[in-house]
């Protein structure tokens, strides 16, 4: 089956008075989740709701200006929350989406794109 897309949400304005609510997503386990890569960056945070600590990857692409050859896993403990600064450069496939997933849905993304 397909990835489940995940929508970002946009950035606040740089006056933004009233700041942006963020939607959060459970990871997809089975299939995985995609988001379109923003044009500038993607921001990804990932928190861990469960009481054990879980795994999230990001698939990369060839990167040669990092050096990366493989995807980016990382243990996320409980109650913990991460955040990563993708340039679609390195991150985004061919069809500008970042793919990503974790082995628990306790594990919840928060996307904003910039």
């Amino acid at each position: 089956m397909a990835a489940t897309p995940v929508i970002p949400d946009p950035a606040p304005g740089d006056y933004s008075t009233s700041g942006q609510v963020l939607t959060q997503t459970p990871i997809d386990t089975g299939d995985g989740n995609t988001v379109e890569a923003g044009e500038s960056l993607t921001l990804i945070i990932v928190r861990n709701t469960g009481g054990s600590a879980h795994t999230f990857t990001i698939t990369s692409q060839p990167d040669a200006c990092a050096g990366r050859l493989g995807d980016v896993s990382q243990s996320i403990a409980a109650g913990e929350e991460r955040i990563w600064k993708l340039p679609a450069s390195g991150w985004a496939d061919v069809d500008g989406l970042i793919s990503f997933g974790g082995d628990d849905a306790e594990l919840e993304v928060k996307i904003i794109t910039i």
